[in-house]
């Protein structure tokens, strides 16, 4: 799916509402809508974690009270941990352009926007993250997990090898770990840790 970006009408709430609208629109096709397993790279890595959390999120939040729900998630190199990467300046500053602001400025915003946030999720989320990423940190994984995991979430890191891009290259051993993965996310579970 495509949303609209920061600086092309995107940010704060479109590019959420983009997101929401789309998954709520399989409601209105006829196509098997369950299970649903989101899959995103980098910034579209948090907004696929984020969409499997939009059901806790306020009936009056963007993307609350969805009509679809995400069962599973695939977070490829993913911007997951909001705060920090505004914080640490992930992506320049994407994450206050998002928002509209930082965490200080607009924490309601990061409440219903960080996934961080959102754990533990129904879904299972598997975080595909090079170590050698030197462009959204593999903190952003470890963290999320570890969150998950505390909260009682399921989650798991599988590292592979490569830079950022790796982990949607086709032909890249990290493709290998998210095709694989893809049979256990659409029954509702993880594959074993790596």
């Amino acid at each position: 799916m495509e949303y609209r970006r920061v600086g092309s009408g995107g940010g704060w709430p479109a590019t959420l509402d983009d997101v929401a609208a789309a998954i709520d629109h399989l409601a209105e096709l006829e196509v098997d809508r369950a299970p649903l397993v989101a899959i995103g790279h980098s910034a579209g890595g948090h907004l696929a974690t984020w969409a499997a959390g939009r059901g806790a999120l306020p009936a009056d939040a963007p993307g609350g009270t969805p009509k679809i729900a995400v069962t599973g998630v695939v977070s490829q190199a993913g911007v997951i941990d909001l705060t920090v990467a505004a914080r640490t300046g992930v992506g320049g500053t994407a994450v206050p352009d998002l928002l509209g602001g930082t965490p200080e400025q607009v924490p309601d915003r990061y409440r219903i926007a960080d996934p961080i946030g959102q754990v533990p999720l129904r879904a299972p989320v598997l975080c595909v993250h090079s170590r050698a990423d030197d462009t959204v940190p593999f903190a952003q994984s470890t963290a999320y997990v570890a969150a998950a995991k505390r909260a009682g979430g399921a989650a798991e890191l599988h590292a592979v090898p490569g830079d950022h891009f790796a982990v949607i290259d086709v032909k890249a051993p990290a493709w290998n770990v998210v095709r694989k993965a893809l049979p256990l996310l659409l029954v509702g579970t993880l594959p074993p840790p790596a």
